[in-house]
């Protein structure tokens, strides 16, 4: 049970203390280039998780991935309440077809995603599946 406790203590203070994960966003922000809170991260991440399954979604941040799809509401990105007849005339003004909606999130994968660093790095390199 101490040995437990040890481990557990060791597994909390090293992430407390990993501060990388503090200077990354603000690396990010000296040179140029917009960094994401944690939230919205986890925002972005469950945007393209609704995609892949093919669920229609309501959001709020910017994402030039799903600014215009037909497949997404958009809400005020404020504390202001969603009319919920806005909700009601989203989904019975749509038929989704939850293929469609799979494919047109496929240019996301990990494999393309991977295979353009792969490109930058080495350009007559093809990952193989």
């Amino acid at each position: 049970m101490a040995a437990e406790k040890g481990n557990v203590r060791s597994e909390l203070t090293g992430y407390q203390n990993d501060y990388s994960r503090l200077i990354w966003p603000k690396l990010q922000q000296d040179l140029g280039e917009r960094a994401l809170t944690y939230s919205e991260r986890i925002k972005t991440l469950k945007n393209r998780e609704y995609a892949t399954r093919g669920i229609p979604f309501i959001y709020s941040e910017q994402d030039e991935d799903f600014d215009h799809q037909s497949y997404v509401l958009k809400a005020p990105a404020d504390e202001s309440p969603i009319n919920i007849c806005d909700i009601i005339d989203f989904v019975d003004s749509q038929s989704w077809n939850p293929m469609v909606i799979r494919h047109s999130v496929d240019h996301l994968s990990w494999k393309v995603q991977m295979q353009k660093v792969v490109e930058s790095v080495f350009p007559t390199h093809q990952l193989k599946d």
